[in-house]
């Protein structure tokens, strides 16, 4: 579909609207890569115009683009791209040569932040890179219609037993399921143990046959009770894995909403929603599979990451995975959310609150109302309260809006294009681009 143009031109038209999907968000960054520079940037305007017409009223027909300010910032930012040459085409409305200067001011710098770090020792008295003790991590194993234990970072010893599966807590805090080898399995209706964490909480899973998984706040892990479910499990959330040996005899599968991971051995991260696969190896060699059409592809180098993404078909009710991969991941900003002190340099802003938001516990309404070009650079304590989380977001220039646990980006009282771009482009840059006539 995004090999179509006007497939393309929706997905802009529904960013415009805030009505963007995380699938389709994810479809639109994908044909930023299919489509030259000049091709994006004409399609985008042809949006942009289309949209001018519809409006009855143009809060900016008193106002002109001061396009010297514009050949000059662009000019600057080519050069600083090594030469590349970005073509600007000429637009019918100030509007829309405003947004295609996001595009290129985005594209040619990052839109990058400053950078500052927590002194050391600052984030409950550890170290830089340490990861956040094993002794506070806490979760809750369920199991059958209703059964539940909850493991508290102070627990420690034998847990429950469930089915031939002996759970219990190390002093290291590390939770083993032990299968006993004097049970045998029984038909007792429970298919699966769970284990899930909540805000604030990690876990590390240790399965019998050695495979540990360590689970961020806000995930679950689904492990087959009886010898017969083999080296399988579920995941949602997201887990870094780390499975014994490199070439082992024993095939592991974890299944996500859209793709079967498969590894004889290896270190990987996951992130697995609803529709969205992305996993990064770090060692051994990791097959991604789709869950419908058995496409594949194989991660078989440091870095390597693979994202599956599934969208809808035009036919009703049918839709699709499709599968990226890049050589050039950074396991550094994949493994962040497992350190006491989390570092993000010039990372995208709507993934530093995707993680933020899944440690805190906070719910945001609307990602897409998150600008795309928009990047935070910041040090965060995991210990640190929301309001630190909200204020640093709030320096990278971007505004948000917190009521009863949801937080939204989208301004409630400002819904036109004008407005949207407001909220994208900071007051430093919008300062410069227009002159009043």
């Amino acid at each position: 579909m995004i090999h179509k143009p006007e497939y393309v031109k929706e997905l802009m038209r529904k960013q415009l609207e805030g009505s963007l999907t995380p699938i389709e968000a994810a479809q639109l960054e994908a044909a930023r890569k299919i489509y030259d520079d000049g091709e994006f940037i004409r399609m985008a305007s042809e949006v942009l115009q289309a949209t001018e017409g519809e409006r009855s009223d143009d809060p900016l027909k008193y106002w002109k683009p001061d396009f010297a300010r514009i050949k000059e910032i662009a000019e600057r930012g080519r050069r600083n791209r090594n030469g590349q040459l970005l073509m600007f085409l000429k637009v019918g409305g100030a509007a829309a040569a405003v947004v295609l200067l996001v595009l290129l001011i985005g594209h040619m710098t990052g839109g990058r932040q400053p950078s500052f770090d927590l002194p050391e020792g600052e984030c409950a008295g550890l170290p830089r890179d340490m990861d956040i003790p094993a002794s506070e991590f806490a979760c809750t194993v369920r199991w059958g219609d209703s059964s539940e234990v909850r493991i508290g970072s102070g627990d420690s010893g034998g847990i429950t037993q469930i089915g031939t599966i002996a759970v219990s807590k190390n002093r290291k805090g590390i939770l083993k399921l032990t299968r006993l080898a004097q049970a045998w399995d029984t038909d007792t209706g429970m298919h699966d143990i769970s284990v899930a964490t909540s805000a604030r909480q990690q876990c590390i899973v240790e399965l019998p046959d050695g495979v540990r998984v360590r689970l961020n706040a806000g995930s679950e892990l689904r492990f087959p009770l009886t010898r017969s479910g083999g080296g399988r499990m579920r995941l949602l959330g997201q887990a870094h894995v780390r499975m014994p040996g490199r070439n082992s005899t024993i095939r592991y599968v974890i299944e996500t909403s859209n793709t079967l991971l498969e590894s004889y051995g290896g270190d990987f991260t996951v992130l697995a929603l609803e529709g969205y696969t992305r996993t990064m190896l770090m060692g051994g060699r990791l097959v991604v599979r789709t869950g419908k059409e058995k496409r594949q592809l194989e991660l078989d180098c440091y870095g390597a990451l693979g994202v599956a993404v599934r969208y809808p078909r035009q036919k009703k009710d049918v839709s699709a995975d499709s599968l990226f991969y890049s050589p050039d991941g950074n396991p550094g900003e994949e493994l962040a959310w497992t350190k006491a002190l989390r570092t993000y340099k010039d990372v995208p802003l709507r993934q530093f609150v995707a993680e933020t938001s899944r440690w805190q516990g906070f719910r945001v309404k609307n990602f897409n109302c998150i600008p795309a070009n928009a990047r935070i650079s910041t040090s965060v304590c995991y210990k640190a309260p929301m309001n630190e989380i909200f204020a640093a977001i709030r320096d990278a220039g971007v505004s948000l809006y917190e009521s009863k646990g949801m937080v939204s980006f989208c301004d409630p009282d400002k819904s036109t294009i004008i407005q949207w771009l407001r909220r994208t482009i900071p007051k430093s840059v919008t300062s410069t681009l227009y002159t009043r006539t």
